[in-house]
């Protein structure tokens, strides 16, 4: 049985609980904070389990304080100790896309058509981006899309451009598509092994990861040094390392 004992409701005497005299007199103001609002985070507001009755509201009895007792918070029975983590890596990832988008004046990025604003001379001062983000000659004399300059490997975004540029029977299989871009951008979300980023700053290129879709379908376009920095990640977090699956 649980009693939320922040709100400090009782059941009624038939069901075996009354209002013990410590509740009855309290003041309502005491539940509020300095501010003037209710403080959830305080141990009072956590659920409590009623130990096993030793005597009935009939006995004259009431309950108090000391008849409660904290519900276990162990996690030795659980099976996902880790559960109350819950990263959004799609989530995380389109947000930093978008931030990134805007800080290139990449406001068509989700059209098909997009052109590159680098292409069309109205991207930013390269001296105004982070050193990984300044766009390469590739970037700034051959037409693009610009989900390519989103990247944060200058080496990986002078390949997709190389690639998206030949005649689609010349392209390696993945990319030998129209909308092979939207294809690639569909693996970089892909929730469990698309692209993740860790810590909170995008524009550190050491805190993304490759995961094994992108990486499977698009490892032409990758350095060893990308994938030996997301193996480290993916150590980390108890995931295999990066590996090709034969067709």
């Amino acid at each position: 049985m649980y009693l939320p004992l922040g709100v400090y409701g009782v059941r009624t005497a038939e069901e075996g609980l009354v209002l013990s005299p410590e509740c009855a007199n309290l003041d309502s103001s005491s539940l509020l904070d300095e501010n003037g609002f209710m403080d959830l985070l305080t141990p009072s507001f956590l659920p409590y389990e009623m130990e096993p009755a030793t005597r009935s509201p009939s006995d004259g009895g009431s309950w108090s304080l000391s008849d409660l007792e904290p519900v276990s918070t162990s996690t030795a029975s659980s099976d996902f100790p880790d559960s109350y983590l819950l990263p959004m890596n799609d989530l995380t990832l389109l947000r930093a896309m978008l931030r990134i988008a805007t800080r290139l004046n990449a406001d068509k990025v989700w059209e098909l058509t997009a052109v590159s604003s680098f292409n069309l001379g109205t991207g930013p001062p390269a001296e105004l981006l982070p050193p990984t983000w300044q766009p390469t000659t590739s970037q700034l004399l051959v037409p693009h899309h610009p989900l390519v300059d989103l990247l944060p490997w200058p080496t990986c975004r002078d390949r997709l451009i190389s690639i998206m540029s030949l005649p689609l029977e010349a392209r390696p299989p993945p990319a030998r598509d129209e909308l092979a871009l939207v294809n690639f951008t569909y693996d970089m979300e892909d929730g469990a092994e698309g692209m993740r980023i860790w810590g909170d700053d995008p524009y550190d290129e050491t805190s993304w990861e490759v995961g094994q879709v992108v990486f499977e379908r698009w490892w032409f376009i990758f350095d060893r040094s990308v994938i030996e920095r997301s193996n480290h990640w993916r150590q980390l977090r108890g995931a295999a390392p990066l590996r090709l699956v034969a067709a």
